[in-house]
């Protein structure tokens, strides 16, 4: 299991006693690094509106779990990313410019039988 400095961003807002039990345990996982493929993607992703421009977090979790060929992707995102509308539209875009597509789920479909 990996986690990026993107969600590591995420999970430290709101409430500080809730945001800090969320980066004790996210802390058990490999951090991935920013690299150029991943802003490239990133920025791909925004143009071609993979997710909607003002969502820019979003297409980073996208272009992370492509550019490094994550499995799956875990989030409880479906507004932008667990959709299928982003994801055929993902999907199709990736297909086409030979890139990876991880599979999307929740974290209840991930550790389900």
């Amino acid at each position: 299991m990996f986690v990026s400095d993107s969600v590591l961003d995420e999970a430290k807002r709101g409430d500080p006693a809730a945001a800090k039990k969320r980066l004790e345990f996210l802390g058990q996982f490999q951090l991935l690094s920013g690299t150029y493929e991943v802003l490239q993607l990133t920025d791909l992703y925004l143009r071609k509106r993979i997710v909607p421009a003002k969502m820019p977090d979003d297409a980073v979790h996208l272009a992370f779990a492509s550019a490094y060929r994550i499995k799956f992707l875990c989030t409880w995102n479906f507004k932008h990313i667990a959709n299928a509308f982003a994801l055929h539209r993902l999907r199709e875009l990736n297909e086409k410019q030979g890139l990876f597509t991880p599979q999307v789920c929740t974290p209840e479909e991930l550790l389900g039988e």
